[in-house]
């Protein structure tokens, strides 16, 4: 999971063009969520935008394979 958060967490911040955030030195609780108050709009944004491809994606692909299938069965 890690990977793919901070993948769209990447994604979101390339789509808002925010700058970038250094790691934190200290990993602490108030650390964590001080970080978090300034990356969840690229996180959430990347997330969404993300769902959306991936969701598309599949939904097109299923319908193709769907129309192969079908055809292959009907022959």
């Amino acid at each position: 999971m890690p990977p793919l958060f901070y993948g769209t967490y990447k994604f979101g911040q390339l789509l808002l063009n925010s700058p970038n955030r250094p790691f934190p030195k200290d990993f602490t609780l108030t650390a964590i969520l001080n970080e978090l108050h300034h990356i969840w709009q690229p996180f959430l944004f990347g997330s969404l935008v993300a769902g959306l491809i991936c969701a598309t994606l599949g939904f097109v692909i299923s319908r193709i394979l769907w129309k192969v299938i079908a055809k292959k069965l009907e022959n």
